[in-house]
């Protein structure tokens, strides 16, 4: 219709009708775009503000995750100076009541994996630009790019030297012969050295695991506070 109005305006040669068609045309594509845009930047709010509210969920868990690591390898470390200060006032290893300690100290490990779903679903699908706030955005990003990279590694680490050793119980490390070798009497000075290894290994990993808990909870009280949630 607006068509065969525009060619019989341009037949009559009514110059003035053209340009108001022309103008009608221009104004109604220019309102479309304004309105499609409009629309597209409700949907982009709303993501934003479902996305931050299932990753502070998720980031809750983690943390609660996380304490539960840190209780558990802060309680592993206080049985791993105990063994060893037994053997400082004059223990022996190779006895069943020494044996029976050491192995409440040293076996079982609990580490962290965080979860990382939400995340990653905006990541892949290049959402995570959405995130109006830059300086939330980046935090985040750090948080699974770095610190949960680092810790997990860290934890790796961790994991394979608690193994180690629980593996080769009843015996130490022999740094001459390069292998692990049988407790007898008199080494009482290698066996401290084993735990005083693993001892440095825990204080490592709870150190890493208290700065992380420091930084996910930092990122949970800016979810909170961020306007964007409410």
């Amino acid at each position: 219709m607006l068509l065969r109005r525009f060619t019989k305006h341009v037949k009559d040669q009514n110059w003035f009708a053209v340009w108001l068609d022309v103008c009608v045309v221009v104004v109604g594509i220019f309102l479309g775009l304004q309105m499609s845009e409009w629309n597209q930047g409700r949907q982009d709010v709303k993501w934003e503000r479902e996305f931050l509210q299932d990753l502070r969920g998720e980031l809750e868990r983690d943390l609660e995750h996380l304490n539960s690591v840190i209780e558990f390898q802060s309680s592993k470390g206080e049985r791993l100076r105990v063994a060893k200060m037994q053997l400082e006032i004059g223990g022996e290893p190779a006895t069943n009541e020494f044996a029976k300690q050491y192995d409440a100290a040293v076996l079982g490990n609990n580490t962290f994996f965080p979860a990382n779903g939400v995340y990653q679903s905006a990541l892949t699908s290049g959402r995570i630009e959405l995130i109006r706030d830059k300086k939330l955005r980046y935090r985040i990003m750090n948080l699974y790019g770095h610190y949960y990279v680092r810790f997990m590694y860290n934890g790796e680490i961790y994991d394979h030297r608690v193994e180690t050793v629980a593996l080769e119980q009843r015996s130490y490390f022999d740094p001459d012969l390069r292998t692990f070798v049988l407790w007898d009497s008199g080494v009482s000075g290698e066996v401290s050295a084993n735990l005083a290894f693993l001892i440095r290994e825990n204080e490592i990993y709870v150190g890493l695991a208290r700065a992380l808990e420091e930084e996910v909870s930092g990122i949970i009280s800016n979810l909170e506070s961020d306007s964007t949630m409410r």
